[in-house]
């Protein structure tokens, strides 16, 4: 005997797997045909989305990205090129894995203007937000004094 082999009989489990995969197979060329339709559609906007109306005076734009995309797949269109420089402000995307970007973030919150955090409020608001940096982080402000605002929303809201 050149080899054992085992034959297992069919069980439920069995049976309902190869019902679902005769489903599956059945329902394939279905899927595909969505696939190709999908492809049809308007390059220039499946990642540019243009939001307007709602008393807004003029369009803003929000750009989706994908992560993992070969280079190949990826479209470029002149209504993407358009926007981007007809616009007053890009906002971006940053991969805050990367020590280098950190840094930059970190040096970006410190503010070189001479002022201090105090000087941005009232006594009555910075007494309001010492209370409630405090109650978030355990500490208060004193350290802070040389970060410009927006850094301690990051602090506040974890």
């Amino acid at each position: 005997m050149s080899g054992l082999y085992i034959c297992r009989p069919f069980t439920t489990n069995t049976i309902k797997f190869h019902a679902m995969l005769r489903r599956l197979l059945f329902l394939f060329p279905f899927i595909a045909s969505l696939s190709v339709w999908a492809q049809d559609q308007p390059a220039d906007k499946s990642l540019l989305w243009k939001i307007s109306g709602g008393g807004t005076s003029r369009p803003s734009y929000l750009f989706g990205t994908i992560h993992l995309i070969c280079p190949a797949d990826f479209t470029w269109t002149p209504t993407m090129t358009r926007c981007f420089e007809t616009c007053d402000q890009l906002c971006l995307e940053m991969n805050l894995a990367d020590p280098n970007i950190m840094t930059e973030v970190a040096m970006a919150m410190i503010d070189q203007s001479g002022k201090k955090l105090r000087d941005y409020f009232t006594a009555s608001q910075y007494q309001k937000l010492e209370a409630r940096f405090k109650q978030s982080t355990g500490m208060g402000l004193e350290m802070m004094q040389q970060v410009k605002p927006i850094a301690l929303e990051s602090m506040i809201l974890e």
